[in-house]
């Protein structure tokens, strides 16, 4: 009896612990996602208007043709 609930309460701790991995994974994805995001709209700040301008030169390009 006492190796059934020794194995029960074992099951139970590991069951425990999954569920609080797990959430700790979705909460560094979403911190990893909410990182690249802010860096993707730095470099999009800083070099928008010269990627705008690369864009109207290719539309030019083919507007030509």
């Amino acid at each position: 009896m006492s190796l059934y609930i020794a194995a029960l309460v074992s099951s139970y701790a590991a069951i425990l612990t999954a569920e609080k991995e797990e959430g700790q994974g979705l909460v560094e994805y979403a911190l990893i996602i909410v990182l690249v995001s802010i860096a993707a709209i730095a470099v999009l700040g800083l070099l928008g208007t010269e990627i705008k301008n690369s864009f109207n030169a290719i539309i030019t390009g083919l507007k030509s043709r």
